[in-house]
């Protein structure tokens, strides 16, 4: 039973495969993210800090080793010091451009 079940798991992973983070879309994002850190002036690690996480989170985010959702987006927003709406406003630029 384990094994019809592994299996039915790895069709379903090949019909439906999992959001990438190296999507153009995702890329724009996690580029824009980056970007604004920079246009802070702000070091992954304070970021981290302001996130409550480790250092280690906000590389992951700024390779693309971590995708984030729509909640994590908000926060990392705030962290940054930026609205989302704005931050949201402009990641849809970039994709438009795409």
């Amino acid at each position: 039973m384990a094994d019809s079940t592994k299996t039915d798991r790895i069709k379903y992973l090949w019909i439906f495969p999992l959001p990438s983070p190296h999507r153009p879309a995702n890329r724009q994002l996690i580029k824009l993210l980056a970007e604004i850190r920079a246009e802070k002036r702000m070091v992954q690690t304070e970021l981290a800090a302001r996130l409550g996480k480790p250092a280690s989170y906000v590389a992951k985010v700024e390779l693309g080793d971590r995708r984030i959702d729509v909640i994590e987006f908000i926060e990392y927003c705030q962290a940054l010091g930026i609205s989302p709406r704005t931050a949201f406003v402009r990641v849809l630029g970039k994709i438009a451009e795409l």
